[in-house]
């Protein structure tokens, strides 16, 4: 059943996208992972959770959320083993085991970063994701210095998050919530 389900989201995937818009967004390739594996070296970092004093790397990913019909931007981090979560307008997934990882290509000289917005799509961002109907997602993140583990021993949390940018909003997951915020950063390639 995962296999079909993996395929699926591949064949998904691939028709979702333009050919105009793969090729100009040739520097980002897009591989599969399983939880269990850790993310190359040149997956592309796009931010960072500080836990018990450590800060620990997350990723930008890509997964299906089956109850909206979307391939939605995700974040890739690390709790025992690497999962996937996601959240859009409401919406959320976590602990994805299965999910797609941005890596750099090595053999493209364009690179990437993360541009300060605040309602809008800045020029070169990444194609990350799309809705069912058609609405194209971007990847976006944000810093949050407010946010709060809900056990009371691990107490406030420093970290950028990455999410989905739609309709001029990051939406990130945290906990099992879809949170929105009007500025972010998102990514872009540049030539």
């Amino acid at each position: 059943m995962v296999g079909l389900r993996v395929t699926a989201f591949v064949l998904i995937l691939a028709a979702a996208f333009s050919v105009e818009a793969r090729r100009s967004e040739s520097a980002i390739k897009w591989v599969l992972y399983h939880g269990s594996e850790s993310p190359p070296d040149n997956a592309i970092v796009a931010g960072f959770q500080r836990l018990d004093g450590v800060e620990v790397s997350s990723y930008v990913g890509r997964v299906w959320m089956n109850s909206i019909g979307a391939i939605v931007p995700a974040v890739v981090a690390q709790w025992e083993q690497y999962w996937a979560y996601a959240a859009l307008r409401g919406h959320t997934i976590r602990e994805v085991t299965t999910f797609e990882v941005a890596v750099l290509d090595n053999s493209s000289s364009a690179s990437v970063q993360w541009v300060p917005s605040a309602g809008g799509v800045p020029e070169g961002a990444v194609r990350v994701g799309v809705t069912s109907d058609n609405e194209y997602l971007f990847s976006c993140r944000v810093l949050d210095l407010d946010l709060s583990d809900p056990n009371p021993n691990v107490g406030q949390k420093r970290m950028m998050t990455p999410g989905a940018l739609a309709g001029g909003k990051c939406y990130i997951e945290f906990w099992g919530n879809s949170l929105e915020y009007p500025t972010y950063e998102v990514l872009v390639i540049k030539d």
